[in-house]
């Protein structure tokens, strides 16, 4: 605490021993009296001592010995957004974020009790291990509503079509947007502000390739195969040791991808730096970040979050679920880069270009339940690559003379008929072929 506290340094250590004794004495129940047992006072000491020296580098607080509460409620909306690392530059888990949660809530309960807070600590936060909680799958519909809200979100109008009045409104919406003076703005910091071309591509790549928070704040330009359609995760790059590398992506992920290629290079944070994508403030992003960016755009979508588990995980296992409805366990296991079958199977490595369809399919699928609230993604009988007619009566005469199913001089059946490539017409025909047979 030397290094931090500098001269206060004794004084903290004072506090430090007048708070484990409270603990000591009645820290469990403080109106009965109940001590803590003489470990858990101990761990509370030091994980007091490891946030209050975040707080000390973040804040510098001219009072280094004594906690704020403000300080307190800024620190743990950092430690919720990853914004607060451990010294090794890995995120906090949620188990270590709750517990120094605690630990703060107990350190205030002591200073209300001893009578330095006149009002008792309501913490802003409420962190927890996650335990059964899994990431929020979204049906069809919502997938399609996410994807489409990408477009909208945070668009503003080209700089170009705007009078001059008009611009000077925008440019406070930009102003604050990059924490920026308004009279400080650039051409370049209005592109930059309209984070639609960035978002869209973010949220198109992270759900065909099911990124991780970790993986899209390691990605890189050089990740992209434009010439195969394939995004290469290196193992050393990804959130775990896995000997997959190669992920299909659809070409709807791949027209994002080029649109915001070609904007990126005309950014200025770019500069430099092979990152695919940064924030607004010019930094990777972190799990906090990407888990509000996905809540945002649901409630731009329309989307219900309330009582889901609404995370960035959720793209990752909605893809999961699709890829593997539309196609084999298999393949979602080499789309995820799964290297068992939640034990030790291993399966074989499936073609990118078969990964390809199945994907393009999840975008079919969902572009078409966001359009028509009737589109039933699970019909087999449909024909889900021909969705504008799928609700149309199929006439497989529509085109052909009167009589298109005859019989040859030999009894053969004949067809003459043009018919659509949907399976409801190749049934129809099939079924009058039969018919013909059957007399």
């Amino acid at each position: 605490m030397q290094s931090v506290a500098g001269n206060e340094a004794a004084q903290v250590q004072a506090e430090y021993d007048d708070f484990y004794d409270w603990m000591r004495r009645e820290g469990k129940k403080p109106r009965e009296g109940e001590p803590l047992q003489q470990s858990t006072a101990k761990n509370y000491v030091q994980r007091l001592d490891q946030a209050h020296r975040h707080l000390i580098h973040v804040f510098n607080p001219e009072d280094k010995a004594t906690i704020r509460p403000g300080h307190a409620e800024e620190y743990l909306k950092l430690l919720s957004d990853d914004e607060i690392k451990k010294d090794d530059g890995d995120e906090y888990g949620n188990s270590a974020k709750r517990k120094l949660e605690e630990t703060l809530l107990k350190y205030f309960q002591w200073r209300f009790y001893e009578g330095s807070l006149e009002d008792e600590w309501e913490k802003p936060i409420n962190f927890s291990d996650g335990k059964g909680e899994e990431a929020y799958r979204f049906t069809y519909t919502e997938l399609g509503q996410l994807l489409e809200a990408t477009a909208s979100y945070g668009a503003l109008p080209s700089y170009d079509d705007l009078s001059e009045t008009e611009r000077d409104e925008y440019r406070a919406i930009i102003a604050q947007r990059l924490g920026i003076p308004k009279d400080e703005l650039t051409r370049e910091d209005w592109l930059r502000a309209d984070y639609t071309t960035k978002n869209r591509s973010l949220v198109f790549v992270g759900h065909d390739a099911g990124l991780t928070p970790k993986e899209v704040a390691n990605a890189e330009r050089s990740w992209y195969d434009p010439k195969r359609n394939v995004l290469k995760i290196p193992t050393e790059k990804a959130c775990k040791q896995r000997e997959k590398e190669e992920v299909a992506l659809s070409d709807a992920s791949a027209e994002e991808l080029e649109r915001w290629f070609e904007l990126r290079q005309r950014l200025s944070v770019y500069d430099g730096t092979e990152k695919l994508w940064l924030n607004l403030n010019g930094n990777p992003y972190t799990s906090g970040s990407l888990c509000r960016l996905l809540k945002q755009l649901c409630e731009e979508a329309g989307i219900e979050t309330e009582g889901k588990a609404i995370k960035w995980y959720s793209l990752r296992y909605t893809m999961g679920r699709n890829v593997t409805e539309e196609g084999e366990l298999s393949e979602a296991n080499d789309q995820l880069r799964h290297s068992t079958r939640k034990a030790t199977k291993r399966y074989d490595k499936t073609p990118v270009e078969k990964l390809q369809k199945r994907v393009d399919m999840t975008h079919q699928k969902a572009a078409a339940a966001a359009a028509d609230p009737d589109y039933d993604p699970f019909d087999e009988s449909i024909d889900h690559g021909q969705t504008t007619t799928q609700h149309e009566p199929v006439d497989i005469t529509a085109k052909v003379a009167a009589d298109p199913v005859t019989k040859t001089s030999g009894g053969n059946i004949h067809a003459d008929v043009v018919i659509p490539d949907t399976t409801e017409a190749r049934a129809k025909l099939a079924q009058r072929i039969l018919s013909e047979d059957a007399e």
